[in-house]
């Protein structure tokens, strides 16, 4: 594949020199060997903002389905749902929550909350979690009865609307992983999938004191506390305004960074492959404004709505979900970030099925982000891979990109990337792929 050059030179009669950047990459990564244990582990927001974003993941999860097919068979599955309703439990000291606060049914907190533990809300699941897998014998083993798609749409529209108002979603993510009932979810040799919907952004705290009544450091207890104390932008988050190159905080005594998240999540795999994360939130755009409280009042400060789109019930809104994106970028090729606003359900979800179809070796790439290298008739991305096993690092040269409409529906031109072996890989390696994008 051509690849073009990182430097430049043009001297002319007047001795200036033009200087072209280096070109932009997108990167994706995936297991060399196809794994066809998938793990999926699916955090929904369950505050009472969340049935108006739960009604369409769960109407999506027929086509999320039916893509994750393209590699002939379903994977082998083990699906899981928890909610980001971990009460007034701060990290510090799980033992030892808050006093309850609010309403609890109506975005009040108390106690633990759903403590990370994996649900299925009165569906047919006999289990904590989802088993659908090959039983060897040409057919497949499952605890639950009816179609895959329709029960895991009845467990995301389960979770409803009556958790904390304070979600929690990165502890209750990393809670999760270790909560004694949640027991033979993780299998050790499979891809684990981590999904989290939601409308705002992280609200994991250390200290449940961030949850105590009006202070002068916190102001009113609302969920502003939240962007106050775990975020930091170039500009004061107390003051109107938009704000720029916004982060998480990882200095905050009540809102923990997302450093610790990220580390156990790496943890849990020996393999970088064998992670994704994909966030389904709000445009991480951040700004603040004056709100008048419900039943009126003084202006507070607020986040401003960073995008919105109309649906049954209405205007739908979403605040930024700024650390939420940060957490999933940084797994690189194995993180998506989706606007929770997008209009059109099948675009809302295309990324999540691309995302999840790499484990079983269905790689495809949307061409629209990426730069033509012009060597050949059609679209042909100029990508660079590489395949990782250890230390050792070995330039790939033999690959393809094919259209390919049955594995690679959710882009406008289709297209797959194979690799072309002579032996098989090996099960400890991957393959990083870089692609040169015009944006």
């Amino acid at each position: 594949m051509k690849r073009a050059l990182a430097l430049l030179a043009l001297v002319g009669c007047g001795d200036d020199v033009q200087v072209f950047a280096e070109p932009r990459t997108i990167e994706l990564s995936f297991p060399s060997a196809p794994n066809h244990k998938l793990d999926l582990l699916f955090m929904i927001d369950d505050s009472p903002g969340g049935p108006e974003i739960q009604a369409p993941l769960a109407l999506s999860m027929t086509a999320v389905f039916d893509q994750l097919r393209a590699g002939g068979t379903l994977p082998d599955l083990h699906i899981g749902v928890l909610t980001s309703d971990l009460g007034t439990m701060g990290s510090l000291d799980p033992s030892q929550p808050g006093p309850p606060i609010g309403q609890v049914g109506n975005g009040g907190c108390v106690a633990a909350g759903d403590d990370a533990r994996l649900q299925t809300f009165g569906t047919t699941v006999v289990d904590a979690f989802v088993i659908d897998e090959d039983d060897g014998a040409g057919g497949r083993r499952r605890n639950y009865q009816g179609e895959l798609s329709d029960v895991v749409g009845m467990i995301f529209r389960g979770a409803g609307g009556g958790g904390c108002g304070f979600e929690q979603p990165l502890h209750a993510i990393r809670r999760a992983l270790t909560q004694a009932s949640n027991q033979g979810f993780l299998r050790p040799d499979a891809h684990l999938g981590i999904v989290i919907l939601t409308d705002e952004d992280d609200c994991s705290f250390r200290d449940p004191a961030l949850l105590r009544a009006e202070t002068p450091d916190l102001g009113p207890l609302q969920s502003f506390r939240c962007s106050l104390e775990g975020l930091v932008c170039d500009e004061p988050m107390d003051q109107v305004g938009e704000k720029n190159a916004c982060r998480a905080r990882e200095d905050s005594r009540y809102v923990e960074g997302i450093a610790q998240t990220r580390d156990a999540l790496i943890a849990t795999k020996a393999r970088p492959s064998d992670l994704s994360v994909i966030s389904i939130v709000g445009l991480p755009s951040v700004a603040v404004e004056l709100r008048n409280p419900p039943g009126g009042g003084v202006g507070q400060l607020a986040l401003a709505h960073s995008c919105g789109t109309t649906g049954p019930q209405g205007l739908q809104v979403a605040d930024p979900g700024v650390r939420i994106a940060e957490l999933t970028k940084t797994f690189e090729g194995r993180g998506d970030v989706l606007s929770v606003c997008d209009a059109e359900t099948p675009e809302r979800f295309a990324g999540l099925a691309r995302i999840l179809k790499h484990p079983v070796g269905v790689i495809c790439l949307d061409s629209t982000q990426l730069t033509d290298s012009n060597t050949e008739r059609g679209i042909q991305p100029a990508c660079e891979l590489t395949e990782i096993d250890g230390t050792t690092e070995t330039r790939i040269l033999d690959f393809e990109i094919v259209p390919d409409a049955a594995a690679c529906p959710e882009t406008s031109d289709h297209l797959r990337l194979f690799v072309n072996r002579t032996s098989p890989a090996s099960p400890t390696a991957y393959v990083r792929a870089r692609c040169e994008t015009p944006f």
